[in-house]
């Protein structure tokens, strides 16, 4: 669900010159931006540590919490300790033996639950006390394609594609209730304290932002188109930020930067379908794929987030998902068919 082909359509052509910002250096008449909020860590190095191929298929989605890291795998939920990277050590996995139902599309984590969604379409609710022996505390049949889950609170916000986001009441996380649901098409989700934004995973869609104040009432606040699939998406100080897929005449992903009513600032190509976009600090970190062996880890510094710099591109395992540990931070990881890919990212703060 990733990937992009050169575009020779001309019409295709002028939207994407409109995107791009124009390339001016910067010159001591124009310097950078210091007033984006954004942390100014220098890059310092990166470096691919190890990747776990043993007890991955598909690695749909992946969270880490303090060298814990769970998976959304085939029909599994998997945990490993990654806390030694270059010897991972695989804990246990739900169900223990067999499968789920369906095929595990995405997961959140948050004190000690996983929040799992999977193809039939169930969410499910696991308590990870125990990493050794998960236990289910609920499952909850849903509608649509599931694409992604996201825990905000006492609610739970599950991508259903074209049947919209529902939003799933879990303060009673044994008896998960449906609450309401937002009219968009959705693939994948970021909540950013009372705003909600999604993605659409259509070609040329782009996404949408919504104030969930109230969850059982959430309010359209505004939408943006992108050229491509729009394919993962993450938010910090207002900016979103964008993985494009496919381009319906090519075989290159895009990355994009969107200020805080949505419109377009900055747009880079990558050399497959963008997949996978995480945020920490002043660094934005993307895999992309081209649904074969072929994926790349890319860091762009974004201290000023209209004229942000190419800080690496480096060789990664085949990948539709990047993240980090909040708790390690600067350990960063991308999961897909080609396992987990460890990296450590040694940034200075300046």
């Amino acid at each position: 669900m990733k990937g992009i082909i050169p575009i020779i359509v001309a019409a295709s052509l002028l939207i994407l010159a409109c995107e791009k910002k124009p390339n001016n250096p910067p010159n001591d008449n124009n310097p950078p931006d210091t007033t984006s909020g954004f942390e100014n860590y220098q890059f310092g190095t990166i470096e691919h540590i190890f990747t776990l191929t043993d007890s991955i298929s598909t690695g749909k989605d992946i969270k880490v919490y303090n060298s814990i890291a769970y998976v959304a795998d085939y029909k599994q939920m998997k945990i490993f300790d990654l806390s030694e990277p270059t010897s991972p050590v695989f804990l246990g996995q739900y169900p223990s033996e067999g499968n789920l139902w369906g095929y595990s599309m995405a997961l959140d984590y948050r004190g000690n639950r996983v929040y799992l969604v999977d193809s039939t379409p169930r969410f499910y609710i696991f308590d990870v006390s125990d990493p050794t022996s998960p236990e289910m505390l609920s499952r909850l049949s849903l509608t649509g394609t599931i694409l992604d889950v996201v825990v905000s609170g006492n609610y739970a916000y599950i991508a259903a594609y074209t049947n919209g986001i529902a939003v799933v009441d879990i303060s009673d996380e044994t008896s998960p209730n449906p609450l309401s649901n937002i009219d968009c098409i959705s693939s994948a989700i970021f909540i950013d304290g009372d705003r909600l934004f999604s993605v659409s995973g259509i070609e040329g869609a782009g996404g949408n932002a919504f104030d969930i104040s109230n969850p059982s009432s959430p309010v359209p606040l505004f939408g943006f188109r992108t050229n491509g699939y729009a394919l993962d998406i993450a938010v910090k100080l207002g900016y979103i930020f964008v993985a494009d897929g496919v381009f319906r005449a090519t075989n290159i992903g895009a990355f994009s930067i969107r200020d805080t009513a949505g419109a377009g600032i900055f747009l880079d190509s990558l050399a497959n379908s963008c997949q996978g976009v995480a945020v920490n600090h002043n660094f934005v970190y993307l895999v992309d794929w081209n649904n074969g062996s072929n994926s790349n880890l890319y860091v762009y510094n974004v201290h000023n987030p209209q004229e942000p710099s190419l800080e690496y591109s480096g060789e990664n395992s085949a990948s539709v998902r990047v993240t980090f540990d909040p708790m390690n931070e600067k350990y960063i990881y991308s999961s897909g068919r080609g396992g987990i890919a460890i990296f450590y990212h040694n940034f200075q703060e300046e």
